[in-house]
């Protein structure tokens, strides 16, 4: 488990005028290569000490893809590696996380997530998109590959 604090602005900009009272705890699940673990995000609460009678502050929560989501971004970015760069369908990463780590994440969640990962993207896919295509000149290598039976080889 990774505890992480995460501090008002106005109390980190002048911590000796307030008084920790409480705090309010978020949890994600989080991914490392080959480990889970549970990233708890503890916002504490602090009043004014001269002036206890106004309401507390929190520090807001970092953006998330969705709000009360389990997923953190390491998380997301492992299914996303795993589908995309090792060609490993989300059945497979379903499979393996039950499998090697006893985490089971259906593939219907896994679908969701990258489905909420995509949308989130959009802005930088267009990005690139609007930059390769001002070029206006695309290139793709249609080079067949001709692939042999086994045996022919």
């Amino acid at each position: 488990m990774v505890e992480q604090i995460i501090e008002p602005p106005e109390v980190a900009a002048a911590p000796h005028q307030w008084r920790f009272i409480g705090a309010k705890v978020s949890e994600q699940l989080d991914y490392e290569p080959a480990r889970f673990f549970r990233r708890l995000l503890v916002r504490r609460k602090y009043v004014q000490r001269e002036d206890p009678l106004r309401p507390p502050v929190i520090a807001p929560l970092p953006p998330v893809l969705q709000e009360r989501g389990l997923p953190a971004p390491g998380l997301l970015a492992a299914i996303i590696v795993g589908k995309y760069c090792d060609h490993l369908p989300l059945y497979r990463q379903e499979a393996v996380f039950a499998s090697r780590h006893r985490v089971e994440l259906p593939r219907a969640t896994l679908a969701r997530w990258m489905g909420l990962a995509a949308d989130w993207l959009q802005p930088i896919y267009q990005s690139i998109r609007a930059g390769v295509m001002a070029k206006g000149y695309v290139q793709v290598d249609e080079t067949p590959i001709r692939y042999l039976s086994p045996g022919h080889g």
